[in-house]
């Protein structure tokens, strides 16, 4: 407890005739004992006099001073350290102080008291009180133990410092810190610190997502390491100048990510400033601005390319006022930048035409592009410039048109070049038309001449009449005037394919019936040159989708030229075989064989390799690849060299479809190949026979009068029109090409004036031709020179009731 003493001060008394000691004299006599009880009384008033001084001193101290026993019970405290505790001096005597403590700080309290029990010395310890406002009150108590009784100290006399403001600024510090890296730990651009010697020791997160660096790399100056190379020395320069000179720096640097991709970043820096002076260091930010360097990049690119491009990129307004103009459209125009902004497009377009600037604009308006269109404009000169046109529309932020960017190419030197392009290529198709027309003529005109011959020669061929020999004669005659038909045709099938006009009526089909119908027709060359053909069939799989005809005409060129070279009594071997989805012909021989360089162009047109006396025109091959690639197939031919024989491979792919096919020989190309027999006798039967080469009309003249059938005969339209004028006839035979007109208009005309049928006997092969011959109404089509077989089946189909 405080103890109560008077707060007055006891008046000096004084003596007379005696003046008080001077610091320096000598020692007054010690009194004697009749003065002792004066001077005791003296020393109680002086000891009174301390004790009110040390009262006021302890009420009045700025301090809050506190005896604790060693318990920790408050025995004394002065006004301050009541205030502090927020309660009257009366009700915490007594008290233990850690009641007044906040249950927090109470286990520290008495961590200290029971440690300065055991080791007596000064202790200290910050606290927080329990307070009756709503605010926060802290201390930082001292305590020193006063009386130490057998080492152990019965009182400890305690300084409670108010430290709440200070407390409060470290709380609102840590509060303004924990604010800052909650902002910089969301802020959407990279946030670093640095110290006073511009060290890294801080960065947030969106530092770490912007360079790929992670927070331990970047500490120091670890983060100058993933700087470009090419900016490090600039920007470490700059860097340690704005440290030096404490002020604030910004740039433009790019980073090298950890997986090497390149960024660029805009940073800055500002120091952190207290006063006139820098606190702590320095504060900074980086933002990723790669997508903006590329805008500005592109931007800049496109700039150049409008400011050097050859053509005219002109910038108007949405009333056709012209608001930029490149060197381009300097170029094309004649018209300088300065001659022609602020002015009307108007001023280059002839008056003829500015009726299109017009609709131009409307078009604009509704914001609609112009692509590609052409049109007529005018140089600066006079001189009228064709010109492509592509104008777009240009917008402002709310989606308005505000104008428009027009490009003007110059195309008068490329029209002038596609017309003459045009031209030419006219010329060229007319030039291709008549070489088809020559070789269709040449064709019907080599034809002619042949089909009395291969008619006589055929019928006379099988003529049992005749002595054998002569019947050989003549078969040798059929033979030779065939080939050469074959050469004609591997003329025109050339010109088909080359022009792509090569139809194919595809379907399922078997390989092995297809080549057996083709060896039927190397058949007698085999028996004449004594050669061994050998068939190894083994093929699992091998139907195709094909077309039979076609595919007939390939395996008959490879067999036809294997048989052609190889000498008598050589080998042939004709072997398939399945390999995954392919079906496989060889066709190997022991013939004359090839060099290399003669097997890289044995499938050219037209060659022959080096061996000569063999007769052809080096077609048959070139033509057999062309049709096995229409296939979707492949050949190929090896050899081991000269007179060591060739080997030709052929490869087709595989059809899940499967087909039986008769194997029978081709059928020549009619509608109905398999008709029954005519109902009545050929002397009922009058055909009308129109040919303007005479010596077919009289070879077929008298093969149909053998055969009992009446003919008339016409050499020309007019005299066919005349004789079925006068008659009727069952059957018209009409040549295609006529002196004065054309077969099947004839067949149209007289199949409009009475019921007959017909059959087209023509030099002209082509598919077109066939399909206009049908289309006119015959219903068989015969290409000279003709068979006496193809002609009898034509005339059983023509002649029977269905026809």
């Amino acid at each position: 407890m405080v103890p109560k003493v008077s707060l007055s001060r006891p008046k000096k008394k004084t003596h007379k005739g005696k003046t008080s000691q001077r610091p320096g004299s000598r020692p007054a006599k010690r009194p004697s004992l009749e003065s002792q009880p004066q001077n005791l009384s003296e020393s109680k008033s002086t000891l009174e006099i301390s004790r009110a001084r040390y009262a006021e001193l302890f009420d009045a101290a700025p301090v809050g001073y506190v005896t604790l026993s060693r318990t920790g019970i408050i025995e004394e405290i002065n006004l301050m350290g009541a205030q502090l505790l927020g309660f009257p001096r009366s009700r915490v005597i007594s008290n233990p102080l850690v009641v007044y403590v906040a249950e927090s700080e109470q286990r520290n309290l008495l961590r200290l008291l029971s440690g300065m029990r055991r080791h007596p010395g000064r202790g200290n310890v910050e606290l927080e009180l329990k307070t009756k406002g709503q605010g926060r009150a802290f201390v930082d108590l001292i305590a020193i133990p006063s009386v130490i009784k057998d080492d152990q100290p019965e009182r400890l006399q305690c300084a409670l410092i108010d430290i709440s403001a200070r407390q409060k600024a470290v709380s609102d510090l840590r509060a303004s810190e924990e604010k800052f890296r909650g902002l910089a730990s969301h802020a959407p651009v990279g946030i670093f610190l640095c110290d006073k010697k511009g060290d890294s020791h801080y960065v947030n997160r969106m530092w770490c997502e912007i360079t790929g660096l992670t927070v331990e790399h970047a500490q120091g100056r670890g983060w100058l390491r993933a700087v470009h190379p090419d900016d490090r020395e600039r920007i470490t320069t700059a860097w340690d100048e704005s440290v030096q000179k404490g002020k604030a720096s910004s740039g433009e640097f790019r980073f090298v990510r950890p997986n090497g991709d390149v960024i660029w970043v805009q940073g800055s820096a500002m120091p952190l400033m207290q006063g006139e002076k820098i606190s702590s260091g320095y504060i900074g930010t980086i933002a990723d601005i790669t997508e903006r360097k590329a805008a500005q990049d592109a931007v800049q690119r496109l700039a150049s390319i409008v400011e050097f491009s050859h053509d005219a990129i002109i910038g108007k307004d949405i009333n056709g006022i012209i608001t930029s103009w490149n060197r381009g459209a300097a170029e094309v125009f004649g018209y300088t930048a300065a001659e022609t902004i602020g002015k009307s497009v108007t001023m280059l377009i002839p008056l003829e035409r500015r009726s299109e600037e017009v609709d131009i604009l409307v078009r604009l308006r509704r914001d609609e592009c112009i692509d590609h269109y052409e049109t007529i404009r005018q140089h600066k000169s006079g001189r009228l410039i064709e010109i492509s046109l592509t104008i777009s529309p240009i917008k402002n932020a709310a989606g308005q048109v505000i104008g428009a960017s027009k490009i003007a190419r110059d195309i008068t030197e490329q029209k002038h070049v596609q017309r003459e392009l045009n031209r030419v290529h006219s010329e060229v198709l007319a030039a291709s038309r008549a070489k088809d027309d020559f070789l269709a003529t040449l064709s019907h005109e080599l034809r002619t001449p042949l089909n009395p011959v291969l008619l006589l020669a055929s019928e006379a061929a099988k003529n049992q009449d005749l002595p054998p020999r002569v019947r050989t004669d003549f078969d040798t005659i059929r033979k030779n005037v065939e080939l050469e038909a074959r050469l004609i045709d591997d003329m025109l099938d050339v010109t088909r394919i080359s022009r792509g006009k090569l139809e194919l009526h595809l379907k399922p089909v078997e390989v092995h019936s297809i080549l057996a119908d083709a060896l039927t027709t190397v058949q007698q060359e085999v028996e004449q040159k004594k050669l061994r053909l050998t068939l190894k069939l083994n093929a699992a799989k091998h139907t195709v989708f094909g077309d039979a005809a076609r595919l007939q005409q390939v395996f008959w060129n490879v067999l036809k030229n294997a048989t052609k070279f190889t000498p008598v009594n050589g080998e042939i071997l004709v072997e398939t075989k399945t390999v995954k989805s392919e079906v496989v012909i060889q066709v190997t021989d022991t013939g004359i064989g090839m060099n290399e360089e003669e097997i890289d162009r044995i499938f050219d047109a037209f060659s022959q390799g080096t061996h000569t006396g063999f007769g052809g025109l080096g077609l048959g091959l070139a033509i057999t690849r062309k049709l096995v690639v229409l296939h979707q197939g492949s050949i190929q031919a090896t050899s081991k060299g000269k007179g060591k024989g060739a080997s030709f491979i052929i490869t087709l792919p595989l059809t899940q479809k499967t087909v039986e096919i008769p194997r029978t020989p081709p059928a020549p190309a009619v509608r109905n190949p398999s008709s029954p027999p005519p109902s009545k006798t050929a002397d009922s039967i009058r055909i009308l026979l129109v040919e303007d080469h005479e010596p077919t009309r009289l070879a077929l003249t008298q093969l149909l009068l053998r055969r009992r059938y009446k003919v008339e005969t016409a050499g020309s339209l007019a005299e066919a029109r005349a004789l079925a004028h006068d008659h009727d006839f069952n059957l018209l035979i009409s040549d295609v090409g006529l002196p004065d007109g054309n077969g099947c208009d004839l067949m149209r005309e007289i199949s409009g004036l009475q019921k007959i049928t017909g059959i087209a006997l023509t030099g002209y092969g082509m598919e077109e031709d066939v399909a206009r011959t049908y289309a006119a109404g015959f219903i068989a089509h015969l290409t000279k020179p003709v068979r006496i077989e193809s002609l009898e089946t034509a005339l059983t189909t023509a002649l029977s009731p269905k026809a």
